[in-house]
């Protein structure tokens, strides 16, 4: 199992990138998270088969239509704690990226 944090820059809120990021994450297999950061960034976490991390992995450096990816940043793995629930659209956090 691979887990891997990325953090997507762009124009990456607005058009439905967290919808979409979840949609293939989900027909990939894999489990985590996704959502808004306040910086106007997308952050993901991703969990599951070492080739489907690395296919969304390529899909998140183009996201969907209307999105503009300028850069991705994931600082190699993530540690992994434990088994995710499934693959999640989460709310942006306030005050705390």
């Amino acid at each position: 199992m691979k887990a891997v944090d990325v953090r997507v820059h762009g124009t990456v809120q607005g058009v439905y990138y967290r919808t979409a990021a979840r949609a293939e994450g989900v027909r990939l297999g894999l489990r985590g998270w996704v959502r808004n950061v306040s910086d106007g960034t997308v952050t993901l976490r991703l969990q599951g088969n070492p080739a489907a991390v690395d296919v969304m992995l390529g899909w998140c450096r183009v996201g969907p239509p209307a999105a503009r990816v300028d850069w991705l940043v994931s600082p190699g793995s993530a540690r992994c704690a434990g088994r995710l629930a499934g693959c999640e659209r989460r709310c942006a956090r306030r005050g705390l990226e």
